[in-house]
């Protein structure tokens, strides 16, 4: 790859048993450079950015500090780095693109400076240690995978968060507790699903729709209020959540998918509004404690449907 001369090949010194200057190293050879060598990299010079997959699979490198000028960390950059540690982006960086720190399955935190507007998709996927990290007020967009299969037992989504992508939040089974503010309006497929600790979550009330999956197999979520601004809930979207007692359902709701609420065995208190006119198959499938009544709406609706 061609780079520059403010890219990542300036200076680089590698500090190790010995210390390896490098200079105007091509891009797609710096993980074989580096691959062997245990210890932290120093970059230094007029580096504005760090390029994609620059250094992809340096399993060795415990840590990095980035120079304060840097302005974009490039797709890749530090994937399968699983000795990384700690490292520490500079305020300067604006964008971290798409799967930057995939597989970085020893790094703890992540402090990312509020001067990033962009987070790509898998850009932490599979961190499966990273336990603090936080998101700038300057993110619209939570991406695919983004944060999937991370250690954080809690996060907090800035109110400028208009949607979160398909599993951004998916596996993180130490997260116990979810806020979304009213600025989300979009969520994708399985974002939050197989958080297994999560046991209380707020919607937000400028949802109009739960897609399919979104907390499937969050096994000890307690209960779900949904919006008034939600009319319809996606295939499997609470599925296998076993613990869940109750939910209270909004007066705009419409529809409710196939399999959204199978396998919730211990729901019993709920509501449908007048306003449901459509149930998908097995929507209440293994939800053994459901009272007569409400059992028998569900029949009905899905009688009502049939017939139409």
């Amino acid at each position: 790859m061609n780079m520059d001369k403010t890219s990542l090949q300036r200076t680089i010194i590698y500090e190790s048993d010995e210390k390896l200057e490098t200079s105007w190293i091509e891009t797609n050879s710096i993980s074989h450079e580096f691959s062997d060598r245990k210890g932290s990299i120093l970059l230094k010079g007029s580096v504005t950015e760090i390029g994609d997959m620059a250094f992809d699979e340096c399993t060795d490198m415990t840590s990095i500090i980035i120079p304060p000028v840097v302005t974009r960390i490039g797709e890749a950059a530090f994937r399968w780095c699983q000795g990384l540690v700690s490292v520490s982006i500079p305020n300067s960086v604006t964008e971290i693109c798409d799967e930057a720190f995939q597989y970085c399955s020893f790094l703890k935190s992540v402090e990312i400076p509020e001067t990033v507007t962009r987070i790509g998709n898998y850009a932490f996927c599979n961190c499966i240690r990273l336990a603090s990290v936080n998101i700038p007020a300057n993110i619209t967009k939570i991406g695919n995978y983004t944060f999937f299969g991370c250690a954080f037992s809690s996060i907090d989504i800035p109110e400028t968060v208009i949607s979160i992508g398909h599993e951004a939040f998916g596996m993180c089974s130490n997260l116990t507790s979810l806020v979304l503010p009213d600025s989300v309006k979009h969520i994708y497929g399985c974002a939050f699903e197989c958080c297994t600790s999560l046991e209380s979550v707020t919607l937000s009330e400028s949802l109009e729709r739960i897609p399919y999956g979104m907390f499937r197999e969050c096994s000890n979520l307690i209960s779900i209020e949904i919006p008034d601004s939600v009319k319809s809930i996606g295939w499997g979207a609470f599925s296998g959540c076993s613990r869940m007692g109750a939910v209270t359902f909004g007066k705009s709701l419409t529809k409710i998918g196939w399999d959204a609420f199978l396998d919730c065995s211990e729901l019993f208190l709920f509501v449908l509004p007048d306003s449901v006119k459509q149930i998908g198959e097995n929507a209440f499938e293994g939800c053994s404690m459901l009272p007569r009544k409400a059992k028998e709406k569900i029949l009905a609706i899905e009688k009502n449907a049939m017939q139409s």
